[in-house]
């Protein structure tokens, strides 16, 4: 089949769009990139900071030092929740093996400096946190806002007359958005313990909410409707996502067109 151009490749779902906001694999993978350094650079500037101020720790006072690996601790934590793991527990150690009687140690004798050490790990993990939840909410309201932007251009390719391969893409998007926040293996039936996605049947009017599923983060199963396909799909919400919302007439389309797609070689290609 010709090539589509390249402005009509949008979105690491494979859907097809002009003018799609979707983030495409290459965008996501620039911004791990970026933010990696920040993982590595953050906990050794906390450890140095540590290790520094331990010749004048009489004079600051270990509520001075914390404050500082507080700081550092919370930039990285608001740049990447990775980060921000990392550097609280860093800082943390830190504070206690330079800063804490005894000295070089990770033994903690006094009670004030177990609240001091406690609390800095505690601001850290807490903002790291509510980075992740915060990067969470925002990719599930991008995929409401791709959806949105598909069914308009959905109409317009209804209205055009597109090919067909185009408008199956497009109404993909626009009615499986969230099916980008998951990940999908194929794998043999019982092969697995995790809960299965039941078939329910379903009328056109029926309300969305009716039909909302959530797919846990170990993940979940739907099996294919062929008798000789002993396979099934896992599901399973892409890594920071924790569970995911999706609907389920989506799910059971979308297995529904992978076994379509794989014809009789479903069971087959387990195996190879």
């Amino acid at each position: 089949m010709k090539a589509l151009p390249r402005c009509w490749r949008r979105g690491y779902t494979g859907v097809m769009t002009k003018t799609g906001t979707a983030q495409q694999p290459q965008d996501r993978t620039r911004t791990a990139r970026a933010t990696a350094p920040v993982t590595v650079v953050a906990p050794l500037i906390v450890l140095a900071v540590a290790w520094a101020t331990a010749s004048v720790r009489e004079d600051m006072g270990i509520a001075n030092v914390a404050l500082v690996l507080a700081t550092v601790t919370a930039a990285a934590a608001l740049v990447s929740a990775r980060a921000g793991f990392a550097t609280s527990i860093v800082a943390a150690l830190s504070l206690n093996y330079f800063h804490t009687e005894p000295l070089r140690s990770l033994r903690i004798t006094a009670g004030s400096d177990l609240v001091s050490v406690a609390l800095l790990a505690a601001l850290g993990l807490a903002i790291s946190a509510i980075t992740a939840l915060r990067v969470r909410n925002a990719r599930v309201l991008q995929r409401g806002v791709d959806a949105d932007g598909a069914r308009n251009q959905l109409r317009d390719a209804l209205a055009s007359g597109r090919p067909a391969v185009e408008v199956w893409d497009i109404s993909v998007l626009a009615a499986a958005a969230q099916l980008a926040l998951i990940n999908v293996r194929l794998e043999h039936v019982g092969r697995s313990t995790l809960p299965a996605i039941s078939r329910q049947r379903w009328e056109p009017g029926d309300p969305a909410e009716n039909h909302l599923l959530v797919v846990p983060e170990t993940g979940a199963v739907v099996h294919l409707r062929a008798p000789n396909h002993d396979a099934q799909l896992v599901l399973t919400p892409r890594s920071g996502q924790g569970s995911v919302t999706i609907d389920r007439r989506a799910a059971m389309i979308f297995a529904d067109q992978v076994e379509l797609a794989l014809g009789r070689e479903a069971s087959p290609s387990l195996a190879r």
